[in-house]
């Protein structure tokens, strides 16, 4: 290596420092001319992995440190406020060295964080081989004594490093990237190494990749504290020269002391670095003695598959089924899975030998015999006709993947068991980072330039998050919103931190276990509970919530290849909910007391009909309006259509009329057929569509005579888009199966075709299957057992009112009482009470957990009777007390809510009082109904109204009373629709609702117009309305919360892709006219005229019309207007046997029969 080597970078995983992606580095470093370079993050070893394999893919030699923290004057352990955190450089020299940078990065997270990680030099000192140390840069401790005019301490402080490290392996670093400081000290730093034979090192301490990007890299820091470019006493780095230097300019630049440069390389041929990636370290599953892991899986699953014949309805001979379980065992066993397998049966069946509910199965594991027989998954893959190969192709090499739902609540109870078995220090949870996202960074870069806000927002709020299969970019959001083209600085500054990493938090599912303590094999850091991924892989953030839990510092992918076994744990919110409904039936009905969710019969003609009505508010991935529709229109009446349904419903096949066809196909609105007369079997029970990618794999061995594994083959070829790969299978099957089927070559491209356009969005059947069960659950629970899934359903969605608003619905249609909050009757969560459902405390705002707990606890002990009584034995702050008496949790008393908050003080004070003369330890273990507490009056009652809306604030909905009972039936009267139908409607449809103003926001564009979005609410549902600068204009007045008014408007509608394939559907009325109710209430219709184009309506249309007209008797007179296309008309007057109650049901009843006929209020 003749040329320079840059030993001090920082990459993206210098969080929201280090603006350099490793794969452009690579780029780069390659243009540039150099063989080799470093990656020293601040701190973290997070991109080791990454770096490492980004940089032998393109023939650079790797080298893996970390600018670590040190105290230099006391333990890295001390949290002394003054205590120093200086900059030193580690270079992991051989594999040794890398162990040790391991160990001290992980120590620096796990003990020695202080606002950042920090080590000392005895733990230093003590794992120091087979390491390179550097003194850093200005932050370092020599450059820090310096520039404190401590030039002796100084140079006793590099004489101590000299000897901490290993005989020549620590360096005077020494930067020249055009800072005053620097130049101050660079001369002393060299002096003293000169004098000490002390090696010097040049550096450039990279931060970004050319000159021209430090502009960008202000912006990142200032994203990084919050601060704008206008801000004086921001973060801001006095020079533009941290970026990635040709080996040219460094030895220009160091000309004066070559061998500062001639070391860089010196370095980088003393590394000798070799990681041994891609080997799975498998955890030691003991097995009984004698016998091997592959005995011991053959026994169980044997075993098992014997005794899950006896509880199933076989779909097959025996034979069939012991067939299909040696092939599996033959082909696991071979590949030395045998030990993943245990390891995952053991914590599975754990989890429901101790009643912690697991989902039947996800992802392609569904698909394995062995898996079911052992009890890893509940589906029997030969009844749903699901392959083995889907999940281990008989070619693959690395360890299979099985991911496990299990109860949200209890999860965490099976990662504790899985932490005593295999030690707590070889099992932990895994890194995630969350990125810069196009959206994300458009607006953080707009704020540091100053950019208003609210023009901002207005250009980014329609940009989708993904564009079809891909994730949104800047260049395609400049695309679809031209407006950001405008500010070539902003996209330019956003175009360069896409992808950079914002901070680390914990992945949603992702276990690692290890055959060694793990601070052996990876670095570790402590991160906050609070920063686990959601389902969707985005950072949630719960409250309150500050414990921290050690995780590994690479991402899922690296964590594997650096020998690491993942196994995901999944946390699914529906089992938690099914459970809780199972335990209210079997607590609550006695003739269901061993009632068995699993048990239940696979084809009940109720559920079916549930489903085809699209009634499925709180049905497993059945809950959109979309879906919903879906099902209206399949009306499914088999579990494997309720399969495909779940299969469909992805932006793919929707887009690709898959959906339409299928329908049509299974209804009887389109011939079925099949490509070929041997595909039959295979695509049948789709209709010959093709649905799933097990059907593609079935194909090319029918057809084709190909295996499996070659199948497989297809489906990773398209999901990884290799059109190379394509290409050559394509001349591969089209070969095959004019060979092999007898086919035309013309017919055989024609099926190509078809397989190549609609198999890329052919979705895996094993998981599709598993989650149908999950639906059909649900869909059985809510058909039979409604009170009960609908009462665990609300209380697994506390705190999030829409949904619960929906659900209280959904409950009222169905004739459920809501029963209010009660301090003697609640449960923490919703409970059954009666032929009600009760609400549950923690559903008020300001009662926690504990507070809730010592309510239940004092009234089992014994019921409240007075109010003093309750405030004495629980001890509820001010607060907390008066959410309670709002939330009418006290209304059992019988005094007014107003009465009870007005003598709050007096009750504390008597309270108070009485427990200084009496023996509270007496008290304790005594029910008092209190001391005949009397209730002072109140002056100033509030008005109901304001009691409702106090109730609504505390609780988030109403309970008592909803004030919008008063006008339904003048919005009836006027209304088109209820705005329960709203989220049903298509796009353009006309529309007028009534409803309450529920949250009304106004906002500025950016032409400084306003405009509005409203939150209505009647008492069927609830619609999002956007009123325009034009219409809200004259209008603003009536944005008042709590006011009813009417909206006529156009419905709009508005489809986007979710990060899981699946499809966002918002509905939004926009406004083109709203009046308060009490206006439309003045007016008074003296007739209704029905404007018919007689070119568009048939003659019988005109007896629908009447039939229309006598289900709505009343005193209005009707008028049929008949229209011609040139505009002449002909009037009949309806005699008063056709007079109506004129309403918006009659409006939009008439509409229905032909959408052309328009109708007018006289």
């Amino acid at each position: 290596m003749k040329q320079f080597t840059h030993l001090h970078l920082h990459t993206q995983y210098s969080f929201l420092d280090g603006a350099i992606k490793i794969k452009e580095l690579m780029k780069k470093v390659k243009e540039k001319g150099m063989e080799a370079v470093a990656i020293t993050d601040h701190g973290n070893l997070h991109g080791a992995i990454e770096f490492y394999e980004a940089a032998k893919k393109n023939d650079i030699k790797p080298i893996i440190g970390c600018e670590l923290y040190l105290n230099p004057n006391g333990p890295y352990t001390d949290r002394n406020p003054d205590s120093e955190r200086n900059h030193i450089l580690l270079i992991a020299k051989n594999d040794e060295g890398y162990k040790n940078l391991i160990y001290l990065v992980s120590k620096a997270h796990l003990e020695g964080f202080y606002y950042v990680p920090r080590i000392d030099k005895k733990l230093l000192k003590e794992h120091s081989k087979g390491l390179i140390g550097a003194s850093a840069c200005l932050a370092g401790e020599l450059n820090r004594l310096i520039s404190s005019n401590r030039i002796e301490e100084a140079e006793k402080r590099a004489l101590e490093y000299r000897d901490i490290f290993e005989p020549d392996s620590f360096f005077i670093e020494i930067m020249r990237t055009g800072l005053p400081d620097q130049e101050k000290n660079n001369p002393i730093l060299i002096d003293i190494a000169r004098r000490h034979d002390l090696p010097l090192l040049a550096t450039n301490d990279c931060h970004y990749l050319e000159r021209e990007d430090a502009k960008a890299h202000d912006i990142l820091l200032c994203i990084q504290t919050d601060s704008t470019v206008n801000d004086s006493n921001r973060l801001h780095h006095e020079t533009d020269q941290y970026y990635l230097r040709t080996p040219e300019e460094m030895k220009k630049l160091f000309s004066d002391i070559p061998d500062a440069v001639e070391n860089a390389v010196r370095i980088a041929e003393m590394i000798n670095l070799n990681l041994e990636l891609n080997k799975p370290m498998l955890p030691d599953y003991r097995v009984p003695e004698n016998s091997t892991r592959e005995q011991y899986l053959e026994k169980i699953a044997r075993e098992g598959l014997k005794d899950r014949l006896k509880r199933i309805k076989p779909v097959a001979p025996e034979k069939v089924y012991l067939e299909r379980l040696e092939y599996e065992l033959k082909i696991i066993n071979e590949k030395g899975f045998a030990g993943y397998f245990l390891i995952v049966q053991d914590f599975i069946n754990y989890a429901k030998k101790n009643g912690i509910p697991v989902g039947p199965g996800r992802g392609s594991g569904a698909g394995s015999l062995v898996a079911y027989s052992i009890g890893i998954t509940d589906l029997d893959p030969l009844r749903y006709g699901l392959l083995f190969e889907r999940f281990l192709n008989p070619e693959r090499k690395s360890l299979p993947d099985i991911d496990t739902d299990f109860c949200k609540n209890r999860r965490d109870e099976v990662i504790t068991y899985v932490r005593n078995k295999y030690g707590d220090d070889r099992v932990c949870q895994i890194a995630t980072f969350s990125e810069l996202k196009a959206k994300s960074i458009i607006k953080d870069v707009a704020r540091v330039l100053s950019i208003p806000f609210a023009e901002i927002n207005a250009i980014t709020r329609g940009l989708p998050n993904r564009v079809g299969e891909e994730e949104l970019t800047v260049d395609m959001a400049v695309k679809i919103e031209p407006r950001l083209g405008k500010n070539a600085e902003l996209v330019e500054i956003s175009r360069k931190l896409e992808g950079l990493n914002r901070q680390t938090g914990i992945h949603a599912a992702g276990v690692v276990i290890s055959n060694k303590p793990l601070i052996e094999v990876a670095p570790l850091t402590l991160a906050k509970i609070s920063s686990r991924q959601n389902g969707n892989g985005e950072q949630q953030e719960e409250k309150g919530k500050e414990e921290k839990e050690v995780v590994i510092q690479f991402m899922k992918d690296d964590a594997e290849k650096a020998g690491l076994v993942k196994f995901d744990f999944l946390g699914l919110k529906t089992l938690t909910v099914i459970q809780d409904a199972v335990d209210l039936i079997r607590a609550k009905e006695s003739a269901h007391k061993d009632f068995d969710i699993n048990m239940i019969p696979m084809d009940d003609p109720k559920v079916f009909d549930l489903l085809s009505e699209g009634d499925t508010n709180g049905v497993f991935q059945c809950e959109s309006s979309g879906f919903k529709n879906m099902l209206v229109r399949l009306k499914p009446r088999k579990i494997e259509e309720l399969i495909a349904a779940l299969a469909l419903f992805r932006p793919g096949p929707l887009d690709a009329g898959l959906v339409d066809q299928y329908i049509n196909r299974k209804n009887g609105l389109e011939k079925i057929t099949y490509p070929h007369k041997k595909v039959e079997p295979i695509l049948k029970e789709t209709y010959g569509v093709i649905v799933y990618q097990e059907q593609v794999m079935n194909i090319c061995v029918e057809l084709c005579g190909w295996t499996m594994g070659k199948a497989d083959s297809i489906r990773k070829a398209m999901g990884k888009k290799d059109r190379e790969t394509m290409q050559k299978l394509s001349e591969d099957f089209i070969k095959s199966a004019v060979s092999v089927s007898k086919m035309k070559e013309s017919d055989a491209k024609h099926l190509w075709e078809q397989i190549e356009k609609f198999a890329g969005y052919a979705f895996n059947k094993s998981h599709s299957a598993a989650y149908a069960v999950i639906s059909y659950q649900t869909a059985y629970l809510r058909t039979h057992f409604y009170k009960y899934f609908m009462c665990a359903t609300l209380s697994n969605e506390i705190g999030d009112l829409e949904k619960i608003s929906d659900y209280l619905l959904d409950l009222k249609k169905k004739g459920i009482k809501i029963l209010p909050p009660d301090i003697n009757e609640s449960e923490k969560v919703f409970s059954i009470s009666g032929d009600g459902i009760r609400i549950g405390l923690l559903s008020i705002k300001g009662i926690g957990q504990s507070l809730a707990e010592d309510i239940i606890k004092e009234r089992e002990r014994c019921r409240f009777g007075a109010f003093d009584d309750f405030i004495r034995r629980v001890k509820p702050n001010r607060k907390a007390l008066e959410s309670l008496i709002y939330a009418g949790a006290l209304d059992f008393l019988g005094v007014p809510r107003p009465v009870m908050v007005g003598n709050i003080d007096k009750a504390l004070r008597q309270v108070q009082s009485s427990e200084k003369k009496k023996n509270t330890l007496s008290l304790s273990f005594n029910c008092v109904e209190g001391e005949g507490f009397e209730f002072e009056k109140v002056e100033s009652m509030i008005s109901d109204a304001e009691l409702l809306k106090l109730e609504k604030d505390i609780i988030g909905f109403y309970v008592s009373k909803n004030p919008i009972n008063e006008f339904i039936g003048d919005l009836r009267k006027v209304a088109t629709h209820r705005l329960s139908d709203v989220q049903n409607m298509s796009n353009g449809e006309e529309v007028t609702v009534g409803g309450m103003i529920i949250r009304a926001n106004i906002k500025v564009g950016k032409n400084k117009d306003k405009y509005a979005n409203l939150f209505l609410e009647d008492d069927t549902g609830s619609a999002n309305v956007y009123l325009s600068s034009r219409v809200l204009g004259p209008n603003e007045n009536l944005l008042n919360v709590e006011y009813p008014v009417i909206v006529s408007g156009i419905i709009s509608v508005i489809e986007t892709d979710t990060d899981e394939g699946s499809i966002n559907r918002t509905v939004r009325i926009n406004a083109r006219e709203i009046k308060p109710l009490s206006e439309v209430r003045k007016q008074k219709i003296k007739g209704i005229f029905i404007d018919i184009p007689v070119e568009k309506f048939e003659l019988r249309h005109i007896f629908d019309v009447k039939k229309v007209i006598n289900m709505f008797p009343g005193n209005t007179t009707v008028f049929f207007n008949f229209v011609n296309e040139s505009g002449n008309s002909i009037c009949l007057k309806l005699g008063s046997d056709y007079k109506i109650d004129y309403s918006g049901q009659f409006e939009s009843s008439i509409k229905r029969l032909n959408p052309c006929v328009g109708i007018r209020r006289i």
